[in-house]
């Protein structure tokens, strides 16, 4: 004969599948990876003249909540290394710019309202596509894609001066067919 289950029992399993389906239906990253410089056009001319067209690559991150978001801590662990440093925060639906080269990144766009910080660390972004991963203060992924500069990859942005540009936040990061030529 079986037994009717106790009533804590069951509040604990309805809370426990209410709880799976919430975190289910919600999206658990509210960062994205939504522009990558990885190859900027040849600014040097002169080979001898020590500027490095990878002084001019950039990373932008997006704050698909509504919340704003403390960065400190946070980490770019693959592709390049950069360590968000204390008190960087980013509004809710907002953009920030991390860059290799902050000087050369104004120079190239003087433009006072674009949020940027940098430089990196370490590292240049591959011309021929690799992993970029973002990890927040306690090391675990929150934010990354696979770019490529072929297949279904848009091939103005290899070395052209234009960026890879994901078409919507809510679209497949490491899917080459949701970026697009930035503008």
């Amino acid at each position: 004969m079986a037994t009717k289950p106790s009533r804590s029992l069951f509040v604990l399993w309805t809370t426990g599948l209410l709880l799976s389906l919430s975190l289910g239906l919600s999206r658990v990253q509210a960062l994205v990876l939504s522009e990558i410089m990885y190859h900027p056009a040849d600014p040097c001319g002169d080979p001898g003249s020590g500027c490095n067209s990878w002084d001019y690559e950039f990373i932008e991150i997006y704050n698909d909540r509504i919340d704003p978001l403390d960065l400190s801590g946070y980490r770019f662990v693959e592709g390049i290394y950069y360590t968000f440093p204390e008190g960087t925060w980013l509004d809710g639906r907002s953009f920030l710019v991390v860059c290799g080269n902050l000087q050369k990144f104004r120079e190239r766009y003087p433009d006072p309202e674009i949020p940027v910080i940098g430089p990196w660390e370490q590292g240049t972004l591959d011309n021929g596509g690799e992993r970029i991963s973002l990890a927040n203060a306690g090391g675990k992924i929150v934010a990354t894609v696979r770019y490529n500069d072929r297949d279904e990859w848009p091939a103005g942005a290899d070395g052209t001066g234009f960026s890879l540009s994901l078409i919507s936040p809510l679209l497949d990061p490491d899917d080459g067919n949701d970026w697009a030529v930035s503008l």
